[in-house]
């Protein structure tokens, strides 16, 4: 009989060992700030970063450089200031993995959750508000799963990320979201604006679509697209009429003019019912039909305002890896392999 309770016991003991501890709101803000960091890019302080490893890897946003031979230092609250490195990107979830040179040092680090996080955990942000380092926000998962927006100007394609109810501001952009129990869940990306406010609803790359990146030490390869779209029946009334007997679908609201698909018949106000004959009416459904897709091309059903017909177009696919050029180009050796000119 005694020797069957400190069986009980033992085991009791090992499922608790296991189990992960929630902190109290203090701690997480501890653990944030000690592992937390400042991104410099050439000097100059461009976003906020994370370690997420023993050995000084840290996550941040690939928008925080812009270049792949800029200068890259981070400022630990502990450490002080630190020199970095890209490691890899995935331009299709806005992160960027660098390698910081800890030496000796031994550094606190957030490690990345194994399981995604849900509606309505409560999260935490930490980061550098408008250069006011060290600020720990708070908000919940707004939206189970994966949604797609799109970022104009630097990407110019969809962005995989969670929503979290939360106001975030510039500066904050590559620190992480973390959960209760102090584990990294993702990096902050973007926000949700009206006008130049923000709206209260925050884009985070999540932890689970980075794992592979931050495993491999490897760039992601995403398929994607360089024009922006919405649901039709986001549009007004009289723009829906326009296009007669077809009320379902997206339209593209957004194409520059630099756009590869533009040569392919793609046009602003085209209406895209299909892609390889399969309705399509949401964005979610249109971009992760171009992901799981393998040709390089896709047939897409478009309808153009003010028609009363419908045509298929043989679209190119936007091939996303890195995306990012060198401040200077490099110079090749005499075995032409590729050096970093200085």
């Amino acid at each position: 009989m005694k020797q069957f309770i400190l069986i009980i016991a033992a085991l009791v003991f090992a499922s608790c060992a296991h189990k992960p501890v929630s902190l109290t709101p203090h701690q997480i803000y501890q653990k944030m700030h000690d592992s937390s960091l400042v991104i410099l890019v050439n000097g100059q302080e461009n976003g906020s970063a994370t370690f997420i490893s023993a050995d000084g890897l840290a996550a941040s946003a690939s928008h925080c450089i812009s270049f792949r031979d800029d200068k890259i230092e981070v400022i630990s609250p502990i450490h002080g200031r630190l020199p970095a490195k890209l490691v890899a990107m995935d331009k299709g979830h806005d992160f960027l993995l660098i390698q910081v040179d800890i030496g000796e040092r031994q550094i606190v680090h957030l490690p990345p959750a194994k399981t995604a996080a849900k509606t309505p955990d409560k999260v935490y942000q930490y980061g550098a508000p408008v250069y006011r380092r060290g600020v720990v926000q708070s908000g919940t998962i707004a939206r189970d799963g994966i949604f797609y927006e799109y970022y104009g100007g630097y990407h110019n394609h969809y962005i995989g990320i969670v929503h979290v109810a939360a106001s975030v501001q510039t500066g904050t952009s590559g620190g992480p979201w973390v959960n209760e129990k102090g584990e990294f869940i993702g990096v902050q990306s973007g926000t949700l604006l009206v006008g130049d406010s923000p709206s209260g609803i925050a884009f985070m790359a999540p932890v689970e679509r980075l794992m592979p990146v931050i495993e491999s030490k490897q760039n992601a390869v995403t398929r994607n697209v360089d024009f922006k779209v919405m649901p039709i029946e986001t549009q007004e009334p009289n723009t829906i009429k326009r296009y007669g007997n077809f009320d379902r679908g997206l339209i593209i609201t957004s194409i520059s003019v630099e756009s590869k698909t533009i040569k392919a018949g793609l046009e602003k106000w085209d209406l895209i019912t299909a892609v390889n004959g399969k309705s399509v009416t949401s964005i979610k459904e249109f971009i992760e039909s171009i992901k799981s897709s393998k040709d390089e091309r896709l047939n897409m059903t478009i309808v153009s305002i003010d028609s009363e017909t419908s045509s298929t177009l043989s679209v190119p696919i936007e091939i996303v890896e890195d995306r990012i050029g060198y401040r200077k180009e490099p110079k090749k050796d005499n075995n032409s392999e590729t050096s970093v000119t200085d």
